[in-house]
Parts: structure tokens; C-alpha cells; sequence
């Protein structure tokens, strides 16, 4: 189940009228009395659901901790909106060598942490080293490359020397993993670094936790070199002095908040009330950007029932994914027609034609080739064996709910699905056995090849390749292939190529390319 994000998102009747209710209250005391503009408070007051467990930038990853580091401090690179465009970060420019082997960033001028140290070279190296440690135990190593060192060759500069061309270098220098922190800090902070105590380069500085447990961030003198751009600052032309993060837990405590002014915005509406929010002068939404966050049907080719190519393909044949979309999404998604987003590097475009598209008749007659023919009570058999795949599924949440509508989807084709449900941990915990045929799971990306080498390279079985995918002769030849390109165009074929084979073996069956909103309170 993806991080930070919510449980639910389909709404009860209950909660519709409590909707409209709140939508009714609030335009009268908008008419009425009218809220505070933001520029008389100096706060803007942002609402999440999530609350985040540390801002370490070596161990966060859920979103709710990325969108605070993202304030607090800097990577050397970032992307523009439209997740392809390299832009500076603390690094104000780059070069990288003809072999593609090493890198040269020089520092923005000026550099310094929150608490007025200078920040140099120096401090880069020793972050990346942090980092890297194996007693740190930190998350999404793998985005530092075939990494050999990383030297300080003055103030401003920073080396980055590779074993081997690491083709997407770049793009995973704007992870924020790659933050530039205060190591002193980190060393005298110990445990409480990333809670108590974080000293970052970014445009805002953390004040630290309210008594009702709101983070505050307030701006740093310097914001003017590192002003935040329109993904934060919304509707409004002032930036403002501090930003406020207020967690609810609940969706409608969130809208109750929303509606009645007390948040300035949030990216956390449920789906179903975006359609509503538009309607209402009051509020603006707007895309927000950020990294691709794509639902698939994961199917494990390792287990017996789906090793056959054909089975795989009939399930992708069988599933109607708009009846899905629209109760789970409301439609404010981008229905998949590839396992990755187009809209990111080296993605297939939309207008490639993929092989997923619905034809129960195709689904019936593959599974017949494969042998599987429809018993008396209608469900598949083969050799006296029923065609019966076991689900692994979170408790709540939108996997649980879409998994129950595709099992009663591949019902209707005499396929039986035994959903198995597990509270929490324990369901990251059974996804490690391996002992199921299928899962539906939602899954953060930044680029067609971190997605691909994530979910099918061999080294990943056991790990995050859920599928059991071996494939050295083709899937792992591309994936090193695109790694160890020489030029984009050479990265992009390749990894052109190896989502075009992995799409024809039907190991995932895509769902929904998840879009964010920004809902703004318009003063």
C-alpha cells in the first residue's frame, strides 16, 4: 500500500450529506464574514493526513516527509513539472564526461545552512558518505550508482566518479536522498536527527512541532536565490513567512478543515470530492506535480498456475478497468494502457499501442488453448486441478477494494480468486513469501527504468520484484544496456525495448497512472 497516502477514498452516504453540509456552512460564513487573508496571517496552513516519522533525508521516503525536505533543503539537481527537465538545485551548474563516468557539480554561491553555517564541497562529500554507511542503513542506495568516490576539489566543487556509466545519474540526483545536510549535526543530534533537529539549505527552516503536533517551517533570509515555485506557492504571490503542516488522520476531518478555512490547501482531497471542490468559487484546483505513482495487477510467473504466458494474457483480457476507475478514482485518473507512465523519461508514449485491451472472448479461448476448459459449476480445471489463484491484499485501503472487484470480474470467466487480507506490517511481511498468485499495489517512480529495474530485474526477486521474473538473455541485457548507454537516445531505445517485452508477458496488468491535485483555498 503506497505511503502517505489515504485509506479510503469511496464515500458513504453518510459522508456526502456531511459534505454538503459543511459546502452550505461554509458559503454562508464566507458571505458572511468572509477568512483571513493569508497575507494578514503570514502562515500558510497546509493539510496532509499523514503525519511524517523522520526528515532524515538518508531513511525518509513517504511523501509526507519528501514534501517537508523538499522545503528544509536541497539536492543537487531538480526536475521542472514535467518530471523530464533538469533544473539547478544547490548546484548551480554540471558537467559530465565523455565516457559518462564522472560528474562535476559546482555550488550555488552563497550556500549556507539554516542555522548560518557555510555550507561547501566539503559538506556534499561528507553527506553522500552518511549516506552511503552501512550503519546508517539508508534508503534508495541504489540511486547513488556504481558510485567509486565523491571528492571536494575546492569550495564550490564537488567530483562524482563512477565504476561504469550510470545512464540516469542526473534524474537520481534530484532524489531527496541525495539532501545536503549538516553531518555535524546529524553526528551530535544522533537519534534525534530527522526528528528534533534538521539543518538544511532550502528556502524554509524547521521551527519544530506545535503543542497539537503541526510542524512549522518558517522562511529564511535568503529565499529571494531559492524561491520556491508555483507547486508551492499556489494562488498566492506573496511567499509566505512560515508554512504550517497540519495532519487530520481522517478525510473528513481534512475537508471539515478545508471547508471552513481553517487550511489554506492540501493535496490530499479524496477523489470523489474534487468534482464538488471545482464547482465552488472558493477553491482552485490545479495538478500537482511530483513523481509518477502507478497501480498494476502484479502477476507471479514463479507460481505454478501463471508460469503459462496464455493465463496471464486472459486475465489481462478479462479485467474491465472502467467500472474500477470510476468507483475507486472517480476519474481523476489517467486510465493505463502501459505498465509506466507516459508522461515520464523514457516512458512508451500513450499513442504506442499497447497489447492490454479488454476481449472476453480472447480471454476464454487462451485459456482453452492453455487447457483450461470449465468444469460442471463453471470454474476452469485442467487435469483434474482448479484454476483457483490466491490474492495477498492489505486489510483497508484501495488495493483491498480493487482486488475484490477484478476476483469477482475473473469469476465470471471460471476463474476462482481466494483473497487473503493482512493487518499492517504483516502485509509486507506475507508479500515476502511469496506464496500468492496475486496482489494489486500502487508504486512511486521517477523514471521508465528505475520502475523497470525495481519490479523485474532478476537481482530484485525476492525483493521489490514481486512478479519472480528471471530473464537474463533479455529483460537484464536491456536494463544494462540502458544503464550503460552511451547517449539518451541509445538509454531511451533500450528502455523502449524492454517495456515492449515485459508488457507482452502480461507480468503486470496495469491499472490507473495516479494523478495529485492541489485544492487552495482562493482568499
Amino acid at each position: 500500500m503506497p505511503e502517505g497516502r489515504p485509506a479510503d477514498v469511496i464515500p458513504t452516504l453518510p459522508g456526502l450529506l456531511l459534505f454538503f453540509a459543511l459546502l452550505l456552512a461554509s458559503l454562508v460564513s464566507g458571505l458572511l464574514s468572509g477568512a483571513p487573508a493569508l497575507a494578514q496571517s503570514g502562515e500558510m496552513r497546509i493539510g496532509r493526513l499523514v503525519d511524517w516519522t523522520t526528515l532524515d533525508p538518508h531513511r525518509a521516503r513517504s511523501s509526507a516527509e519528501t514534501e517537508i525536505l523538499r522545503l528544509i533543503g536541497e539536492t543537487p539537481l531538480t526536475l521542472a513539472a514535467d518530471g523530464r527537465t533538469l533544473r539547478p538545485g544547490f548546484a548551480e551548474s554540471w558537467t559530465v564526461s565523455p565516457d559518462r563516468k564522472t560528474y562535476t557539480l559546482t555550488l550555488q554561491e552563497g550556500l549556507a545552512f539554516c542555522s548560518g553555517k557555510k555550507a561547501t564541497a566539503e559538506d556534499v562529500v561528507r553527506s553522500v558518505k552518511r549516506w552511503l554507511d552501512p550503519k546508517i542503513k539508508g534508503a534508495a542506495t541504489h540511486l547513488a550508482g556504481p558510485l567509486a568516490t565523491v571528492t571536494a576539489e575546492d569550495d564550490r566543487t564537488v567530483r562524482y566518479r563512477l565504476t561504469a556509466p550510470y545512464s540516469e545519474m542526473l534524474h537520481a540526483l534530484t532524489d531527496t536522498a541525495h539532501t545536503l545536510i549538516d553531518v555535524d549535526q546529524a553526528e551530535t543530534a544522533g537519534e534525534a536527527f530527522g526528528t528534533e533537529a534538521v539543518d538544511g539549505t532550502g528556502p524554509y527552516c524547521l521551527t519544530g512541532r506545535r503543542e497539537d503536533g503541526t510542524t512549522v517551517l518558517t522562511r529564511k533570509g535568503d529565499w529571494a536565490r531559492k524561491g520556491p515555485g508555483p507547486a508551492l506557492l499556489g494562488p498566492y504571490t506573496v511567499p509566505p513567512a512560515r508554512i504550517a503542516f497540519v495532519s487530520y488522520g481522517e478525510e473528513r476531518d481534512l475537508l471539515d478543515a478545508l471547508m471552513e478555512g481553517r487550511i489554506d490547501r492540501t493535496r490530499e482531497a479524496p477523489f470523489w470530492a474534487l468534482g464538488y471542490l471545482r464547482e465552488d468559487p472558493r477553491f482552485a484546483v490545479t495538478p500537482a506535480p511530483g513523481r509518477a505513482w502507478s497501480w498494476h495487477l502484479g502477476l507471479v510467473s514463479g507460481r505454478l498456475l501463471l508460469s503459462d504466458r496464455r493465463v496471464r494474457q486472459a486475465i489481462g483480457s478479462a479485467i474491465d478497468l472502467g467500472p474500477i476507475l470510476a468507483e475507486e478514482f472517480a476519474g481523476e485518473v489517467l486510465p493505463a494502457g502501459h505498465i509506466v507512465d507516459p508522461a515520464v523519461l523514457d516512458a512508451l508514449p500513450e499513442s504506442d499501442p499497447g497489447p492490454f485491451s479488454l476481449d472476453p472472448d480472447r480471454a476464454d479461448a487462451l485459456l482453452v488453448e492453455a487447457g483450461w476448459r470449465r468444469g460442471p459449476d463453471g470454474n476452469r480445471l485442467k487435469d483434474g486441478e482448479v484454476l483457483d489463484l490466491v490474492a495477498y491484499v492489505p486489510a483497508r485501503g484501495p488495493a483491498k477494494r480493487m482486488m475484490t472487484a477484478i476476483a469477482g470480474q475473473l469469476a465470471t470467466l471460471g476463474i476462482s480468486v481466494t483473497v487473503r487480507e493482512f493487518e499492517g506490517a504483516d502485509y509486507w511481511r506475507a508479500l515476502g513469501t511469496g506464496s500468492y498468485d496475486l496482489y494489486v499495489m500502487g508504486l512511486p517512480y521517477r523514471t521508465a527504468g528505475e520502475v523497470m529495474r525495481l519490479g523485474f530485474a532478476s537481482s530484485a526477486v525476492g525483493a521489490t520484484n514481486r512478479v519472480g521474473w528471471r530473464d537474463a538473455e533479455r529483460t537484464d541485457l536491456l536494463l544494462r544496456q540502458a544503464l550503460l548507454a552511451a547517449s539518451d537516445a541509445a538509454r531511451r531505445d533500450a528502455h523502449h525495448e524492454v517495456q515492449r517485452v515485459l508488457e507482452n508477458e502480461f507480468l503486470w496488468v496495469p491499472i490507473a497512472h495516479e494523478r495529485n491535485f492541489w485544492v487552495d483555498l482562493v482568499r
